[in-house]
């Protein structure tokens, strides 16, 4: 039985980002907001979750470069971008801003060093673009589709990247392929890769806000580069772009997005399997994520981390999804001004679970009739009110010289930081200088550089469940 299990609010407020998760942290990069100048330089920013205890740090980059070459590794801040991983490690192409437009430049984050690099690369190139998707398979990412910045046009070619050779290829392929398209998805299941939905144009390669909304499928065949279109059955889905799609046990899920033909949001859910060729209208039970577009999703298996393990029973696989954008309530509407676009950017995080365990529905049961809690052991009423209170928004304070994070959100002590004995930024900094190592912290994920014209000097605080000590990586 599929259950939304969590809602939180208060995280970072970004459309059109890219995420990927890697070990126990997802990691979402850049992405849009009403209201952000994206007209100033500046490097991309980085959002960290803690899938353990769902908890956010935002890793700032101080873009005070020493010289050009410094500030070539770091790429700019942009949407429409994608991200994947591979072998625990960011990969970031394409996507633009307001000031730079798009970008064909490869970029790699690194977890562990809190550091960027530019991949250095040979081969066919991809032009510029922003809309496209990538995806990874046996150390190769294909990329698709996607609206070319030079050319003007949409893409319907088909690139690979061979991450151990560094080398790009524009591949020769047979069959039909999905018209030019971009805002669509990818999905890997076994050696075919799935494409479905996207915004296309009745000229073709070239945008004359005709917009075309296919719901055909198309499926590509990495092992002989053949194009086929499945002749599908069920309840096949309406033509969408900016939805996700993510995979499960070799079916693919697709959510949310939007149809300018029919200006509508959707908030439905379909599971597609490729061995039958059928469609199926999924239902899931609890407080979903409404309508959306533009918003990210990363799958994440509950060996990673987070599960409900402590009666030896493990939950099935995650979903996190967050952000995005969807039309304001109609009550609003009257009050924006008529060059404003009916849209509000979403900051709000939902986890969705395909097999949550009798433990978490029954949580969610007591929370939802507020159940009296007095007669539960006392390690459930904790985890009962931590579901309550799951907050994203905190601030440390000291009180008689102990930390103490304070939720923002509902004025209490934040359950979850006291949990995970997590601190902020600058008592982390205050007590690593008073040489205190005693502070028993479970999670602690930081990223402070300073850079200044005389010298680079890297203070990272990268600490992670490690003998509840604190580790400093290059700490200068």
């Amino acid at each position: 039985m599929t259950h939304w299990i969590a809602h939180l609010e208060g995280g970072p407020r970004r459309v059109n980002h890219a995420a990927v998760f890697i070990k126990s942290h997802i990691f979402s990069f850049g992405g849009y907001c009403t209201g952000g100048n994206f007209e100033v330089a500046k490097p991309i920013d980085i959002h960290a979750l803690n899938i353990c205890i769902y908890a956010t740090l935002t890793l700032f980059y101080y873009h005070t470069f020493v010289n050009e070459l410094e500030r070539l590794k770091v790429p700019f801040h942009r949407y429409g971008h994608t991200a994947v991983n591979w072998r625990d490690r960011a990969y970031i192409f394409g996507g633009r801003n307001d000031r730079n437009g798009a970008c064909n430049k490869l970029f790699c984050f690194d977890p562990e060093t809190l550091r960027w690099s530019r991949v250095s690369t040979k081969g066919e190139v991809p032009g510029a673009r922003d809309g496209h998707s990538a995806s990874v398979l046996n150390d190769k990412m294909y990329l698709f589709g996607g609206y070319e910045d030079a050319l003007q046009r949409f893409s319907n070619d088909m690139y690979t990247f061979d991450f151990r050779l560094s080398q790009w290829s524009l591949l020769s392929t047979t069959g039909t392929p999905p018209i030019w398209r971009d805002f669509h998805t990818s999905s890997v299941i076994k050696n075919f890769i799935l494409i479905f939905g996207g915004r296309s144009d009745e000229a073709g390669q070239f945008h004359t806000n005709s917009e075309v909304y296919c719901n055909k499928l198309v499926t590509f065949d990495t092992t002989t580069n053949v194009w086929t279109q499945p002749k599908v059955k069920g309840y096949v889905p309406y033509g969408r772009r900016s939805h996700t799609a993510f995979v499960y046990r070799d079916e693919m899920y697709i959510f949310g997005g939007y149809n300018s033909l029919q200006d509508v949001h959707f908030a439905d859910m379909h599971k597609f399997n490729l061995e039958s060729n059928w469609w199926v209208s999924v239902r899931v039970y609890g407080r979903g994520p409404g309508v959306r577009r533009r918003h990210c999703c990363c799958v994440v298996d509950d060996d990673a981390g987070g599960g409900d393990r402590r009666g030896g029973a493990t939950g099935g696989s995650r979903v996190f999804l967050f952000g995005g954008t969807r039309p304001l309530p109609m009550s609003l509407q009257p009050f924006v001004l008529p060059t404003d676009e009916l849209l509000v950017d979403l900051s709000d995080l939902h986890v969705l679970q395909f097999k949550p365990s009798l433990k978490t529905l029954s949580m969610l049961v007591i929370i939802e009739k507020k159940l009296d809690t007095s007669c539960l052991p006392a390690m459930l009423r904790f985890d009962v009110v931590v579901r309550v209170c799951v907050c994203l928004v905190c601030v440390c304070v000291r009180v008689c010289g102990l930390c103490v994070c304070v939720c923002l959100v509902c004025v209490c002590v934040c359950l979850v930081c006291v949990r995970a004995r997590v601190l902020c930024c600058a008592c982390v900094v205050l007590d690593t200088n008073n040489n205190n190592n005693n502070n028993h912290i479970i999670y602690i994920n930081i990223n402070i550089i300073n850079i200044n014209n005389n010298n680079i000097k890297n203070n990272i605080i990268n600490s992670n469940i490690n003998n509840n000590n604190i580790i400093n990586n290059n700490n200068n």
